[in-house]
């Protein structure tokens, strides 16, 4: 009993130096063991699962939005719905689409209509309490919050940790059921779909379905919904085909992001942390306002928090006013009815050349 409380409970807890729950009475990342009686004390965190998603509101319900893509109106939707990233283009990581429309796609990765220094911090995949936690401990050490894309395949043999994300003020979107692209690259370098058309239908289809009897009933502040219906691509590859049926699910944007720490394989916390710090700074060291910041909650990127942590208390140690100084924002704020990438980029977001 004492080896699994030790091997599988205080593990869980973010100890970094100066920081643990010994020695700081405010880190609250610790778990304890209490009576099932202990639980049931507590009546308002109870919840049926999965949540009866009749009860909910029709705009949340599986199917709503769905089918309003066609041959006709594609091209425009996606374009204003398509959140893109600097490095897909037309040779890497896009099938199917016309000229015209790569051509027009989304590169920058910004959210174009964010406040002034906001910067917007997402995670991928999905995890475990021993990874997860961490990074729910540094996200509330420092008062902000992110955008969850979770793989749901395995989410549901764990619903009560995607609840503690909702729960802390986090929103969740999609990263599809079991993480296949939309499209393989074959030993010649052509691309070419994996799944036909109906078959991705049901991965995304689910994803969102088993998101919604999880935490469907999950209120964030503001008192908007914790579950978007927001969709990250797998390996941010999209095909023309695989967007259209996302989109056509009911997914209101795909979401990319203008760059990813690849923290998955990081060699050490403080060359992430640059690789973090270049991601939400301009070359001149400025906020790169609208930047979406792609990290990654599994248990292959146990340096993340860490990093995440020196990043935002250097950042909290900046005086108001600094031109370096980022705050951050929620995806869900802004990317909402009537938001279209493909307005002009503001002046003050445009770069010769965006470099991570």
């Amino acid at each position: 009993m004492m080896a699994i409380k030790h091997q599988k409970v205080d593990n869980i807890a973010y100890a970094a130096y100066g920081d643990n729950p010994e020695d700081n009475e405010q880190n609250d990342s610790a778990y304890q063991i209490v009576s099932v009686q202990d639980v049931l004390a507590h009546p308002a965190e109870l919840y049926q699962y999965p949540v009866e998603s009749m009860d909910l509101p029709i705009e949340m319900q599986l199917g709503y939005g769905a089918k309003s893509i066609t041959r006709a109106n594609f091209r425009q939707e996606f374009l204003k719905r398509y959140i893109g990233a600097p490095e897909v283009g037309s040779t890497d990581r896009m099938l199917g689409f016309s000229q015209k429309e790569l051509a027009l796609a989304d590169k920058t990765g910004l959210v174009k209509t964010a406040a002034p220094q906001t910067v917007f911090l997402t995670f991928d995949d999905w995890g475990n309490d021993d990874s997860i936690n961490k990074l729910l401990y540094v996200l509330r050490k420092h008062r902000v919050h992110a955008t969850f894309f979770v793989i749901t395949k395995n989410m549901v043999h764990n619903p009560n940790l995607l609840r503690a994300i909702v729960a802390d003020g986090n929103e969740v979107g999609s990263h599809t059921d079991h993480h296949v692209p939309m499209l393989r690259v074959d030993e010649k370098g052509r691309s070419h779909p994996i799944e036909d058309d109906e078959t991705y239908r049901l991965n995304v289809r689910s994803s969102y379905e088993k998101l919604l009897e999880a935490i469907g009933d999950m209120t964030i502040e503001g008192g908007r919904p914790g579950l978007t219906r927001l969709m990250r691509p797998p390996q941010l590859a999209i095909s023309r085909n695989g967007c259209a049926v996302a989109l056509d699910e009911g997914f209101t944007y795909l979401v990319s992001g203008s760059g990813s720490a690849e923290d998955y394989g990081a060699v050490s916390m403080e060359s992430l942390e640059g690789i973090m710090d270049h991601i939400v700074h301009k070359r001149n060291g400025d906020v790169r306002r609208g930047a979406i910041m792609i990290m990654h909650m599994s248990g292959t990127a146990a340096r993340t928090p860490y990093a995440l942590d020196l990043l935002l208390t250097k950042n909290d140690q900046r005086p108001e006013g600094d031109p370096k100084k980022f705050k951050v924002g929620l995806l869900g704020d802004y990317l909402i009815d009537g938001y279209e990438q493909r307005m002009v980029t503001p002046k003050d977001m445009r770069e010769k050349q965006i470099d991570f």
